[in-house]
């Protein structure tokens, strides 16, 4: 994409690129495909940008986007200003969302029911599942999913009864009477199509 990305620059003037390489190719220049090589990181950007009032998107694996987001916290840079995406499984960025991101179950009493309506699968929602998707593979059901973060909407299913929470707030609430069921736990009996 490094190509496409310096002829996106060429056409906008407020587009400024600098690609940074961890591991360039043998046929990889530097200065022609690239103007660093290593991890993007903190000490990195206070390099080649006039300063931190910046709005910081992220997006890569976890290890990457949790050391980034950190170090952008700690170099002064306002958490409101930092925006991440996962494709992926969803980790904890902060070291206080750790504890709660292993906690991943609805505050209801008694058992609760899921009903995967095209299937026939009826189970009982076992706390240890991480999701309405964990909970569907457990019983052997293979729905569609892809990020299992509630970003790419891979995986809505129509939600025919019951209520359901978000334990991360999918990026688009879906409508009334559908559920992201990656980042979705029930909060009380639930007919799902899957």
């Amino acid at each position: 994409m490094g190509a496409h990305v310096r002829h996106l620059a060429t056409e906008n003037d407020n587009v400024r690129v600098h690609i940074s390489y961890s591991q360039p190719g043998e046929e990889d220049m530097p200065g022609r495909d690239y103007e660093n090589r290593g991890q993007i990181d903190v000490e990195l950007l206070e390099r080649i940008l006039p300063g931190r009032d910046f709005e910081f998107y992220l997006c890569g694996p976890p290890p990457f986007m949790k050391s980034l987001f950190n170090g952008l916290l700690a170099w002064g840079v306002p958490e409101s200003r930092i925006r991440y995406e996962f494709f992926g499984p969803a980790t904890a960025l902060k070291p206080e969302e750790e504890g709660r991101a292993a906690t991943r179950t609805a505050e209801v009493t008694g058992a609760i029911q899921v009903s995967f309506a095209h299937s026939g699968v009826i189970a009982s929602w076992d706390p240890s599942s991480e999701s309405l998707l964990d909970l569907a593979e457990a019983q052997g059901l293979s729905p569609d999913f892809s990020c299992r973060s509630g970003i790419c909407q891979s995986c809505i299913c129509k939600l025919l009864d019951g209520e359901v929470e978000y334990f991360q707030e999918p990026l688009d609430v879906p409508d009334p009477g559908c559920v992201l069921i990656c980042s979705a736990i029930p909060k009380s009996d639930v007919v799902v199509v899957v």
